[in-house]
């Protein structure tokens, strides 16, 4: 697979601007709707945050690059998506595995408040940096997804104690979002060539 990498790229369905560093891009529309399942999706399993596809003969023996699928619930919707496409379409792409759960943004130490209501980030959610490289060694892609976003735009807390922030209000707020974001990008680096963003 050849992608090109310029300072406006595509790939497929993907439009790619600008860089966060070395082949991580920063993705921002789809130019074609992909379907969604009512269910998880065709052939994929959501097990505890993991993302597993029970592969078709078509994509086991495909050719294609493999993409795994990290984030929050808009990331486990994407992947169902992805995974009913590639199994419609497995000479585009395989969609390989990764890991996603409910409620999962990338702040795992404080409080978050949505709809007036202050909520600590879930147990399950607390464990994402080892469940996202457990889940990268386990099946290594060419392409990993992160897809976050509505849980780094509300108001939260770093610390179950400390002040109430707003991003781009906020610096340590902010920093603390990129950093968690840079540390997730290094990691899934180590096991995958590209590491796409998707803001949702």
């Amino acid at each position: 697979m050849t992608l090109r990498r310029s300072r406006t790229g595509h790939n497929g369905n993907l439009q790619c601007r600008g860089w966060l560093r070395g082949s991580a891009w920063l993705c921002f529309s789809l130019h074609r709707q992909i379907p969604l399942s009512n269910n998880v999706g065709v052939g994929l399993i959501h097990r505890e945050g993991h993302l597993h596809l029970e592969a078709t003969a078509a994509q086991s023996s495909s050719d294609a690059p493999r993409i795994a699928v990290y984030g929050d619930s808009t990331a486990l919707m994407a992947s169902s998506g992805l995974a009913e496409l590639s199994r419609n379409e497995p000479e585009r792409f395989v969609q390989t595995g990764g890991w996603a759960d409910l409620g999962c943004g990338l702040l795992v130490d404080g409080a978050r408040v949505t709809k007036g209501v202050e909520l600590k980030v879930p147990a399950n959610c607390r464990r994402w940096p080892t469940e996202w490289n457990d889940a990268s060694v386990e099946n290594p892609a060419d392409i990993a997804v992160i897809q976050v976003g509505p849980w780094e735009v509300v108001d939260q807390r770093l610390t179950p104690t400390g002040p109430l922030l707003t991003i781009g209000d906020d610096a340590d707020l902010d920093a603390a979002i990129e950093a968690a974001l840079r540390s997730a990008v290094d990691m899934l680096l180590k096991k995958s060539g590209i590491v796409g963003l998707v803001l949702s």
